[in-house]
């Protein structure tokens, strides 16, 4: 099977590497997550960096799910232009082996971002961080902008509350306090964008405090809200942190992270997320105060299969507290 990946591998070296040399023979190494990653080195080279990765899925289940992200990057930087556009890595679906798509891809510049421990330097690194991801993010949606969309907030989130995980909304105070929410919301135009889907830190890049590559596009979304990214990559930021630098429950974690993203607290985490959020959301016109709303909504739509419910009922606990 490895003999058939390098054969693939090499055959897409081309598309991925225009005008340079093709290596002769391909050492490798395997990781196993959610895909089967495999970093390829060139044997005959004195560098230490892979020159090609290739990704597999476990199951042919998830094919379309390979095969689609695939299709949308490349249609999606059709509209992207350098520097951003150079942050996403270029990728080829170089066949299947045993009925599983092989994707195969260049490597990007930099080390991924890195939580810090909860001290001042740990503090002037999260700034560097939250600035540098914020930078890139406005700029690949000013890009990848889709126009406005007008929609009813109160038909959204009545359509949530129809799903099973979400039974605890039909008792107070849950009701009143959606029915607060929906009043906070804009009534005005959302802007619509491209969706990277999977903002957690891990895959983002830095080189010289600026974003050099942006990895894992298999959450690509061909349209989502502009605030959907940042959100992912603030509270699953806030998680990553507190999970390193405080021994806590799971379920206290949960809501560190929340309240943390919500603007709770009086953490320096929380301060400096809600100016880096401030930040963000006048880019828009957006009233900062909009934030918790703008996260409660987010929320509703985020894939978290460790109990989606008790994650909302945490958040609507928190808000309330917020909002009073």
């Amino acid at each position: 099977m490895i003999q058939q990946l390098q054969a693939q591998a090499l055959a897409a070296w081309d598309k991925i590497h225009p005008g340079k040399a093709k290596p002769q023979d391909l050492d490798y190494l395997i990781q196993s997550r959610d895909y089967i990653v495999i970093f390829w080195f060139d044997r005959q080279s004195k560098s230490k960096e892979p020159v090609l990765i290739s990704k597999i899925p476990r199951t042919s289940n998830f094919n379309r799910y390979a095969e689609r992200s695939v299709n949308l990057v490349d249609r999606l930087l059709d509209d992207l232009k350098p520097p951003v556009r150079e942050t996403l890595p270029t990728r080829v679906l170089a066949g299947q082996i045993n009925g599983l798509t092989h994707i195969v891809m260049g490597t990007m510049p930099g080390e991924p971002i890195t939580i810090p421990a909860d001290d001042s330097p740990g503090r002037r690194t999260v700034e560097q961080h939250l600035a540098a991801f914020l930078s890139w993010l406005v700029e690949f949606q000013a890009q990848a902008a889709l126009g406005k969309v007008e929609f009813s907030w109160e038909e959204f989130l009545e359509g949530q509350s129809e799903k099973p995980e979400m039974e605890f909304l039909g008792a107070e105070p849950y009701q009143g306090i959606k029915q607060g929410l929906i009043s906070r919301l804009p009534d005005s135009p959302i802007p619509f964008t491209w969706g990277y889907g999977d903002a957690h830190h891990s895959n983002i890049l830095l080189e010289a405090g600026k974003v050099s590559g942006v990895i894992d596009w298999i959450g690509v979304m061909e349209e989502t809200w502009f605030f959907t990214d940042w959100y992912y990559f603030l509270f699953f930021y806030a998680l990553e942190f507190f999970k390193k630098n405080s021994k806590t429950s799971p379920d206290e974690l949960r809501r560190l992270a929340i309240s943390t993203t919500m603007g709770n607290g009086d953490h320096w985490l929380s301060g400096l997320f809600q100016d880096k959020i401030q930040e963000f959301l006048e880019n828009y016109s957006f009233d900062p105060k909009m934030s918790p709303e703008f996260f409660l909504t987010f929320l509703y739509d985020l894939h978290w299969p460790q109990g989606k419910g008790q994650l909302l009922k945490d958040a609507y606990s928190i808000y309330k507290n917020k909002t009073g």
